[in-house]
Order: C-alpha cells, then structure tokens, then sequence
C-alpha cells in the first residue's frame, strides 16, 4: 500500500498490491481508502479528484458521524457519494 499524503485527512492509501484470496494482488491506482476526509483542504482535494482521478467516495460512517463532522472539501467536487454505515 502506498501512502497518499494530505493536510486533512490521514491514514489515506492506495490499496493497489495487497493480495487477493486467489493470490492475485489488487490494482494500483483504483482503490484507496481514508479517514477523515471531511477534513480535507482545497490542495488535497486537488490531489485526490484531480491528480489521482477519485470519482466515487463510499462513506462507512454512521448517519450521527456524518450529521456530527460534515463532508468538508470533498462535497465540493462533482463525486458519486455512496453512505454505508458500518455495522457497530
């Protein structure tokens, strides 16, 4: 996994390389995964929508999480927004 560096969010990775069941390996460039991204600033979002090419963000936070923090920068873009909350 590699490491996508941002001001406002973290933990934000490409999955592409990790290992499948069948012993293949992810795509790099096709999935990555974050936390906190409705911390993200304007130049982040130039880098995830414009340079790495993010179309769809699925959100596993729960209904209160999102009501609570917000989308931030990243509702600005035009996105597929997708909110699946987590099982707790």
């Amino acid at each position: 996994m590699t490491a996508v560096e941002l001001q406002g969010a973290y933990n934000v990775r490409d999955l592409g390389g990790l290992r499948t069941r069948d012993g293949r390996r992810t795509k790099h460039g096709v999935i990555y995964r974050g936390d906190s991204l409705d911390g993200i600033t304007p130049a982040d979002a130039r880098i995830l929508f414009d340079k790495l090419g993010i179309g769809a963000i699925v959100d596993l936070r729960t209904k209160a999480e999102t009501e609570l923090a917000g989308s931030g920068a990243s509702r600005s873009r035009p996105t597929t927004r997708s909110s699946w909350p987590r099982c707790t």
